[in-house]
């Protein structure tokens, strides 16, 4: 199979030849700066310089050669960076039909927010403190910010829809013990949003969401398959009941993809590689048999990590992930 072919069979929940790897497909399963330097020394690959998915970050844009080595499945691609500017669509369908002709999937990385919007513009405490105590402009902000959202989806998914295999948004809503508001509050002030937001991505484009929110979300996993999510990353299984990825698989599986779940916590920071192996052997028996789980980190890679285990997991994935899984 192609990668392309491996990606889309494991969201159609169909079982392909072996569990897909995302590493570097879009900033949150990309590596950390100055982790990617000694990977790149660790494999021996002389590159130009470090590209960015967002630099303010320190998420690294991977080198194509680094993602041949490693076994990545999907390669990402993105819009310029000005938002006002007609040049920002300049060239995507053209990189897009690249990466599909070359047999990769094609991640389309939106960069659309609605919640995590909001509390950049506010900061957190602030925009928590509109949820519970000013409905009205916490609900007057998200609607101003979905009314630019939505063309500029519309317009992207017009421009790199008929290539995109997977498109790219999320909100960050869980901490590490819940979500960071009460479920009932995420039903009332933001579900209705981001429904109307993922709305207009299905509606022009047959690409599956990614949908990415940290920490323990396990309470508004089933709203998230109610407003379209295809594809749930990163499953931080150091966060409350995420941790049993059995239990994920066996409430949301037949409705919902995964794609994370293998420690960045602890197992691959701290972990030798015989357990960076288990660690991924455990999370593939969990959440692939069936189709539904494509590999990856749990969100970005830290510079702790060493190389060594950055290329186990990848190895590992390959080893373990053959279909059929074993038990």
């Amino acid at each position: 199979m192609t990668s392309r072919e491996r990606v889309l069979a494991a969201l159609n929940h169909e079982e392909p030849d072996r569990v897909p790897l995302f590493f570097g497909t879009s900033g949150v399963t990309s590596i950390l700066g100055a982790g990617y330097g000694r990977l790149k020394d660790h494999l021996g690959i002389k590159c130009g310089p470090t590209r960015w998915f967002a630099k303010q970050f320190q998420y690294v844009w991977s080198d194509e050669e680094v993602l041949t080595r490693l076994g990545s499945d999907g390669r990402s691609v993105m819009a310029g960076p000005d938002l006002s500017h007609p040049s920002r669509f300049e060239g995507l369908a053209a990189r897009c039909k690249a990466i599909h002709d070359a047999g990769h999937a094609v991640v389309l990385l939106s960069g659309v927010t609605l919640f995590e919007q909001a509390y950049m513009l506010r900061g957190v405490e602030e925009c928590l403190m509109d949820l519970a105590g000013d409905e009205e402009f916490y609900l007057a902000l998200q609607d101003r910010i979905k009314r630019q959202t939505i063309p500029f989806l519309q317009e992207l998914c017009r421009q790199a829809g008929p290539y995109a295999d997977v498109i790219c948004t999320g909100d960050d809503l869980g901490s590490q013990d819940a979500t960071l508001m009460s479920p009932e509050a995420y039903r009332r002030l933001i579900k209705p949003h981001e429904a109307e937001v993922l709305a207009a991505i299905h509606a022009n484009s047959r690409a599956k969401i990614f949908f990415h929110s940290c920490g323990n979300i396990h309470a508004v996993i089933g709203d998230l398959i109610e407003i379209g999510v295809d594809l749930l990353n990163p499953v931080q299984v150091s966060a409350g009941p995420m941790r049993d990825t059995a239990r994920l698989k066996k409430e949301f599986g037949k409705r919902l993809s995964f794609c994370g779940a293998i420690d960045t916590r602890n197992v691959l920071p701290h972990g030798t590689t015989d357990e960076v192996r288990a660690e991924v052997r455990r999370r593939i028996r969990d959440l692939a048999p069936g189709g539904g789980y494509i590999a990856s980190a749990v969100h970005c890679i830290q510079p702790d990590v060493p190389p060594e285990n950055v290329v186990a997991m990848c190895e590992a994935v390959r080893e373990f992930g053959k279909y059929p899984i074993e038990g």
